[in-house]
């Protein structure tokens, strides 16, 4: 540390002795910068934004009296800018012509970091080192195993279910988003358990092997730790279909547009075998709830079954609002692809009314009307639907699979066919995505495992097991 001026404050000391006591009581504000100069002072964080550079602007400002006069020649009239926006970690910005280093890495010019508690900030040069920064709002979250946040910064709660949680994270370097989906491993040895280390490692795998659908949901790395699993997926910042349709009805040429990105990843899922099982509003997601023409994306593939050719499946489970017929009827044994088509016609009848077509004040009733494919398109909201719709889910709804509209039938319907603008956008923006190769030969022997006894109920609903 010879070589450094005077003024400087060697490193191993870290802070400066005047403002290493005010670490506690932090008052009403998010972060706090601690001077490593005994030039500096410190530095409250309550906006969003702090800007540091020799321009009167900046809210430290760097000249003559402030810093040292041999180095202000490495510093830039802006040199970097904190900033905290809602719903995001804290990142610096580098905007410096001779660089902003964080923990003595060169972040780059233009370029942004997500800012942790304890962090060192240097400018000009590697050595200068100018503050650390205190992060007063950080709390202890064991969510990640340690590996994970190393390279994460956790965020906050995306979705809750039986089995496990879904956050935001952020990569630390590039402050790109994900979703980090972690599954809880089951404490029982049962084979019929959700959650039983075999179910989850099929997930996995067929996630894996997508091999980046456009229009289904991206796993990029999967973490194992000692009682969960741990998926990191693309983020979808527009949230779930089902929250979109609770806030408002969507008209039928979007509808549409929806529908279609749907129908084109279900058809991909069946023409390499799988079957998803629970095809549903909530397991739709959406890159941007207020546009229009974004994409939606298919995901949870906890429940999927694959299939060797035409084999048939034989394991009751789902959500019991989006449950096929042949599904709930204990005299049939098997059920083959049909139950994804009567799934997204319950979708399709939702996305157009925002009702569900069965539902019921108990388990019992709701499945006699399903059985019964009792359901309604009267009403005011119907009188705007086009025939060409409710034709299309009337085939989607038939209680008999056999005689149930298929995949190439439902593209080849009129309420699409007939509408090459909507085909048009659609096939340009996979076009414009797509990046799917061949679909990985699965072993079948390993992936295929017992069937699950266990049905999955939506929130409020009992559990039924078969007899």
């Amino acid at each position: 540390m010879s070589q450094l001026p005077n003024t400087l404050t060697p490193a191993d000391y870290e802070l400066t002795p005047g403002t290493a006591s005010l670490i506690s009581n932090p008052g009403n504000i998010w972060g706090r910068l601690f001077p490593t100069l005994e030039c500096l002072s410190a530095y409250d964080l309550d906006k969003s934004s702090f800007k540091l550079g020799k321009t009167d602007t900046c809210d430290c400002i760097l000249n003559t009296d402030t810093f040292i006069e041999t180095r202000l020649d490495n510093i830039s009239r802006e040199h970097f800018e904190i900033k905290k926006e809602e719903g995001r970690p804290v990142y610096i910005v580098d905007l410096s012509k001779n660089g902003t280093f964080l923990n003595g890495e060169k972040i780059g010019r233009q370029r942004k970091r997500i800012l942790q508690n304890d962090d060192a900030i240097s400018i000009g040069y590697q050595a200068l080192k100018v503050f650390i920064y205190k992060n007063f709002e950080s709390g202890t979250d064991n969510f990640l195993p340690p590996t994970l946040q190393r390279k994460y910064y956790l965020s906050r709660l995306l979705g809750r279910g039986a089995c496990g949680e879904v956050k935001l994270a952020f990569n630390k370097e590039t402050c790109r988003p994900y979703a980090i989906k972690k599954i809880i491993k089951a404490r029982s040895s049962r084979i019929f358990d959700m959650n039983h280390v075999n179910f989850i490692q099929k997930e996995i795998r067929i996630l894996e092997n997508m091999a980046r659908h456009p229009f289904i949901v991206t796993v990029y790395e999967v973490e194992e730790a000692l009682d969960a699993f741990f998926l990191t997926m693309e983020y979808m910042a527009g949230g779930t279909l089902s929250d979109l349709l609770v806030e408002r009805q969507l008209p039928e040429y979007q509808v549409k547009f929806f529908f279609y990105q749907i129908l084109i990843a279900v058809s991909y899922l069946h023409d390499n075998g799988i079957i998803h099982r629970d095809i549903k509003a909530d397991n739709i997601l959406l890159d941007d709830k207020d546009n229009p023409n974004t994409i939606v994306k298919i995901s949870d593939f906890g429940l999927s079954k694959i299939l060797e050719k035409e084999s048939m499946a034989n394991t009751r489970c789902g959500t019991p609002t989006y449950m096929a017929p042949e599904i709930l009827d204990k005299t049939k044994i098997f059920y083959d692809r049909k139950v994804d088509v009567w799934s997204m016609g319950v979708l399709l009848y939702y996305m157009l009314s925002q009702s569900l077509p069965f539902n019921a004040s108990d388990i019992s009733s709701l499945y006699k009307l399903i059985k019964r494919g009792r359901y309604s398109t009267e009403g005011p909201i119907w009188d705007r639907i086009s025939a060409d719709a409710k034709d299309l889910i009337r085939r989607m709804l038939n209680i008999y699979p056999e005689e149930r509209i298929n995949l190439e039938e439902i593209s080849d319907h009129d309420w699409i066919a007939q509408d090459q603008s909507v085909q048009e956008r659609v096939n340009d923006m996979y076009n414009s995505l797509n990046t799917t190769s061949t679909f990985d030969t699965f072993d079948l022997e390993e992936t295929i495992i017992q069937p699950s006894k266990r049905m999955r109920f939506e929130e409020n609903s009992e559990e039924e097991d078969d007899d």
